[in-house]
């Protein structure tokens, strides 16, 4: 994440949740490697060094510098390797390093080298509690810190982003919605994890685990945005709320979850690194509806199923003609079949039916495609529309 506010400037002056760059507008505190080595902390050495409080395992930091090595050099000759720092801090060291409240993951802005700020456990993060509950159900509570520290991949997986595009996170936020660097961080965190089959199977069933909370306030991909700038109805900002922590986890879940269905396609990084490459290269600001149809041109079936999820706008059932698709097109993807359709063929020639048993089919549709989608699926799935309407 990086440490400034929305590319829009309105974000106010709050502490923004786990692996999200922009944490507080204005002036801050950012993490540096002076400041780190000031506390005279433990210290792994490597290609990766990491710095860590006395309270956190040598073990524990050993494992995750050597990840987030590796996950550098993803890229390879595509990219270079950015240079980077970790620290794995407890509560009594964090605020010495950073003005990020205790457990928000975080990298700085400049490399020189870049710091990855990440907590020893979420134990201590009250401010995570619903989110340490929705993922303690699904991995054990044992386990919520394990996949909390890889989230440093997901940090990782921005200034790859920025380093394949010789930029920086908060330039990048001018030129796309906010959801759209959150996701392709998720996909570069997906793929350094891809060489290690259980650690990647165990980073899917948490994100899994955020995807599956149950809708929020927001769910459209272009509302990811309002969660953060949002107040709720006594004037507090929305994200510092439970509703607004735990709504901002399912667009981190999701997010990562249409990175991981983007992978098991068969979309390399080579292929997303060209296509984020060109999509930079246009001018201006680019829209929701621009990003995904460049992924949907190699992915196909991609916007079917962000419109059954949710996640974008789907063609207005029997308006016009209904464009290529036909007047009631819903889409095809996961052996769902076009509205008033079966067996691919129209209404045409058959009567319509009462409303209870039109409500009663489609019920049953929606059923059959749910198990026709779970066959499909990787572990990390979730229920369809798992992102809903706006409420």
């Amino acid at each position: 994440m990086n440490t400034r506010s929305s590319a829009t400037g309105l974000l106010p002056a709050v502490v923004l949740l786990f692996a999200f760059p922009g944490a507080v507008a204005g002036q801050s505190t950012l993490p540096t490697l002076a400041r780190l080595e000031a506390l005279r902390l433990n210290a792994v050495d490597g290609d990766v060094p990491a710095r860590y409080s006395r309270t956190v395992s040598r073990n524990v930091a050993i494992a995750l510098a050597k990840r987030v090595a590796d996950c550098r050099g993803l890229l390879g000759a595509a990219a270079p390797r950015p240079a980077i720092v970790l620290a794995i801090l407890d509560e009594t060291d964090w605020p010495r390093v950073t003005d990020r409240a205790y457990g928000v993951p975080h990298h700085s802005t400049a490399d020189s080298p870049y710091v990855i700020v990440m907590p020893q456990s979420w134990r201590a993060a009250p401010m995570y509690a619903g989110v340490r509950a929705q993922l303690a159900g699904a991995l054990g509570a044992d386990e919520v810190d394990r996949f909390v520290h890889l989230i440093a991949l997901h940090e990782v997986g921005h200034l790859l982003t920025n380093a394949a595009l010789n930029t920086t996170t908060q330039e990048i936020r001018t030129r796309y919605p906010l959801w759209y660097g959150e996701f392709t961080a998720n996909y570069f965190a997906d793929a350094c994890l891809a060489p290690h089959s259980e650690e990647g199977a165990f980073h899917r069933r948490g994100v899994a685990a955020l995807a599956a909370i149950p809708r929020q306030r927001f769910t459209t991909l272009d509302d990811a945005g309002r969660v953060l700038i949002e107040k709720d109805p006594s004037g507090r900002p929305y994200i510092l709320t439970e509703a607004g922590r735990l709504n901002f986890a399912r667009y981190q879940g999701f997010t990562a979850h249409m990175a991981g269905r983007l992978r098991d396609a068969g979309v390399g990084t080579a292929r997303v690194v060209e296509i984020v490459r060109q999509q930079w290269a246009r001018p201006g600001r680019q829209g929701t509806d621009v990003l995904v149809k460049d992924f949907a041109v190699i992915a196909p079936g991609w916007n079917e199923w962000l419109i059954e999820q949710g996640a974008i706008a789907g063609p207005r059932i029997g308006a016009g003609s209904g464009g290529e698709h036909g007047p009631n097109w819903r889409g095809r993807q996961f052996g769902r079949v076009p509205r008033g359709t079966r067996g691919g063929r129209g209404q045409s020639g058959r009567s319509r039916s009462t409303g209870s048993t039109r409500m009663a089919r489609r019920a049953g549709g929606r059923q059959a495609a749910r198990a026709a989608a779970a066959s499909r699926l990787p572990a990390a799935a979730v229920e369809p529309r798992s992102l809903g309407e706006t409420s």
